[in-house]
């Protein structure tokens, strides 16, 4: 409640912006790709759209049986991906396109840093903002799924990250200096096994022990906003996915067990339990997993602009 309560008196204090910041309140019934929901499977059996499966079901039995308060209880399990979260992949600092407004005002010593590339196009700086956004809840449709369950506060919408107020964003230094671990995985000799990753993520098979690699797309480390490559569709994918990567480090990123009896909090992400989907300047009409090359995916989309993208997360879960 006080997230919302603090969402509504940021709204309150908007000013409208004139820059390079278009706004345009996300509209979950056009903006969102729903075929990516898909493929769906029932009882571990029957598989229903979808042409690809980018992390199969944990449940390959047509039962499922969970041990829940003092009782086990048998049922059927279902898998399919939820539309959860949207990413803002900003140009400049405090713009809010898919909340349909933009910040002005704020000022600070690290606050106000927008965009900003290389003459030769040798790296990209984005901000970033994680909005929890359970579109099935918010549209009253998860009642036909019978395992989906939202706690109190979970069927709500709710900034959750926003990379102005992260210090260690704009800077590679503190970044190391915050998370240590950033010099065991952004170095030539991590960066060259990421090579093993790169193929199987131009198809659906990202490798989730390779977890500091993002395919075409780079590394998770350093946890900034900067993204070294040419290529603004991959950077800016690679800036959402660096995203993802931060709320799982800061301990807010949940993830369903494969089992399909619980969700649970998890520091390091499974790849492969992921997908975007481009909402914003030009909608997309397909999924990506993490790393797969611009090339595939990208071609006649706008690279210019901010950007905004769905995230969906694979549900394995257990309905009785």
């Amino acid at each position: 409640m006080n997230r919302v309560l603090l969402f509504v008196a940021a709204m309150l204090s908007v000013n409208v912006g004139y820059g390079i910041c278009v706004t345009n309140m996300i509209n979950p019934i056009s903006d969102i790709e729903w075929d990516c929901m898909f493929p769906m499977t029932i009882g571990g059996l029957v598989s229903i759209g979808g042409e690809e499966e980018l992390a199969p079901s944990g449940q390959s039995g047509s039962f499922c049986n969970c041990f829940e308060d003092g009782s086990n209880s048998v049922g059927i399990p279902f898998g399919f991906w939820e539309p959860k979260a949207f990413i803002d992949v900003v140009q400049d600092a405090w713009c809010f396109p898919a909340m349909g407004f933009e910040l002005e005002g704020m000022e600070g010593a690290y606050m106000n840093d927008g965009s900003r590339a290389s003459a030769d196009r040798s790296y990209t700086f984005a901000q970033s903002h994680y909005t929890l956004f359970p579109a099935l809840a918010i549209l009253d449709m998860y009642y036909d799924i019978p395992c989906l369950k939202y706690g109190d506060s979970e069927g709500e919408m709710d900034i959750a990250l926003v990379t102005e107020l992260l210090p260690t964003w704009n800077n590679d230094v503190l970044a190391a200096t915050v998370y240590p671990e950033t010099v065991l995985y952004a170095n030539p000799a991590a960066q060259l096994a990421c090579i093993a990753d790169a193929i199987p993520s131009n198809g659906f098979s990202p490798i989730n022990e390779l977890y500091w690699c993002m395919g075409a797309w780079g590394t998770t480390y350093p946890m900034t906003g900067t993204i070294s490559g040419s290529d603004q569709m991959e950077a800016q994918a690679a800036i959402a996915g660096r995203s993802i990567f931060q709320m799982g480090r800061m301990g807010l990123l949940k993830e369903y067990d494969k089992n399909g009896c619980y969700q649970r909090y998890v520091s390091i992400w499974t790849k492969n339990r992921y997908k975007l989907q481009l909402m914003r300047p030009t909608k997309s009409s397909q999924c990506i997993n993490f790393g797969r090359s611009a090339l595939i995916w990208a071609t006649g989309l706008n690279t210019l602009d901010n950007h905004s993208y769905f995230m969906f997360r694979k549900v394995d879960c257990c309905g009785y």
